[in-house]
């Protein structure tokens, strides 16, 4: 527990908090201690960890190659984990072997890891030969079993195709992050170029060739939301010209004769939103109008009071740094099927949700866009997984958002719907 802990040094820090090297005072062992923030979305992400690894427990760690959790304990309202401490990665070195190791257990048991990367390879002692090493950071694994169409986890450079392209995925995508391992431990840089994926997606275009039709096709299939169409296939089937599903309907800012900028990927969770929209900044100017898209795979994760304080805290944060940029908040749209928790219970929610947003946004004149048409028994709008709209529901999805915003900037105090 946190009195029986003290803190030694920094290790690192994450969007999920930092990593500390702490001593253990019963046993004086040194040991890695990962504190995770306490905002409601990190908990509940800290929360899937703790199941993913207890699921790994199955495990022996130093036969499996990965990283010995010890538990975990809560410090005020932080969530601490208790690992092995091991050190830092090094870029060459005999490890391939043991990393197709580690994969192979979770294999086993049905876990994906879904961010391996160098900075997530360890060794346990840097003087001990031959050179042990072991795979750290679960905070983006997942079964197997429970992967979307869309998810969108790993980080740029070392995910798979599939993923990029919100694909389904599995055991397969982390093999493909091997490889990129491998390049780099054997080079000293990584193999693909690039800040985003689509940057990476056009080299691996330009140098290895466009994927296979059918890959393309199970693209179209699996797409929907307006990023996807920029950063995924639009601009594949353009000949990488930068095109998202927006512009091919009205053009570019959705034909209107305002900057407005986008944040609905698919897969997103709100926890994305602020840290993307203030990087996005760093590049360019505010817009003129800001459209979210996003909560809706929060639900079940944590209460709806929850969600939607985290929401109005962070949507009024956007307004008083940027009072002259108008948010435009689209609501959670109905599914078919929802990802976490019981369906009746998850719609009720989404409308707690939707309903304490509104109230917010119209307290700082923003707009609240709502999608009467998208009802979950139309079978016509959705893909075949109940998620994810078709592209006659991307359609009605959009022209409805192009409506709302061009009614705003007509009437900018007017509540929409």
């Amino acid at each position: 527990n946190a009195v029986d802990t003290a803190v030694e040094a920094f290790l690192g820090e994450g969007g999920f908090g930092i990593v500390a090297k702490c001593r253990d005072t019963k046993t004086n062992r040194a040991v890695a201690i990962k504190v995770n923030k306490s905002r409601p979305d990190i908990l509940q992400q800290a929360k899937l960890e703790i199941f993913i690894l207890e699921q790994l427990r199955r495990l022996d760690p130093d036969a499996a190659n990965i990283v010995k959790w010890d538990g975990f304990f809560h410090d005020g309202e932080r969530v601490c984990l208790n690992f092995e401490l091991l050190d830092q990665c090094l870029e060459v070195g005999p490890i391939l072997r043991q990393l197709t190791n580690a994969l192979s257990h979770l294999g086993s048991v049905g876990i994906v890891h879904a961010d391996l990367k160098s900075g997530n390879i360890m060794v346990v002692n840097r003087h001990e030969s031959p050179i042990k090493v072991k795979l750290i950071d679960f905070g983006l694994a997942c079964p197997a079993s429970a992967v979307m169409p869309g998810d969108r986890v790993g980080t740029v450079g070392y995910s798979a195709p599939e993923v990029m392209l919100g694909l389904p995925f599995n055991e397969a995508s982390d093999m493909w992050s091997l490889g990129l391992v491998a390049v780099e431990l054997g080079t000293g840089v990584p193999l693909y170029p690039g800040n985003e994926d689509y940057d990476v997606l056009k080299f691996i275009i330009e140098t290895q060739g466009q994927p296979p039709d059918h890959v393309l096709d199970s693209v179209m299939m699996f797409t929907q939301g307006p990023e996807n169409g920029q950063r995924l296939f639009v601009s594949l089937i353009k000949q990488m010209l930068a095109l998202d599903a927006n512009q091919q309907i009205f053009g570019e800012n959705f034909g209107l004769n305002a900057k407005v900028q986008w944040f609905g990927k698919g897969g997103m969770c709100w926890s994305g939103v602020l840290p993307r929209f203030y990087e996005e900044l760093s590049t360019q100017s505010p817009p003129d109008i800001l459209v979210i898209h996003a909560g809706g795979n929060d639900l079940g994760l944590m209460s709806a009071y929850q969600l939607s304080s985290v929401i109005e805290k962070e949507l009024m944060q956007l307004h008083t740094e940027f009072p002259s940029m108008t948010i435009v908040y689209s609501s959670i749209n109905e599914r078919q099927v929802w990802r976490y928790g019981n369906p009746g219970q998850i719609n009720k929610d989404r409308k707690i949700v939707n309903a304490s947003i509104r109230k917010a946004v119209n307290r700082f004149a923003g707009v609240i866009i709502e999608h009467p048409c998208l009802r979950f028994f139309n079978n016509s709008i959705f893909l075949p997984d109940g998620v994810h709209l078709n592209k006659k529901g991307n359609e009605l999805f959009l022209k409805s958002i192009r409506s709302a915003i061009q009614q705003s900037l007509q009437s900018p105090h007017r509540k929409l719907t």
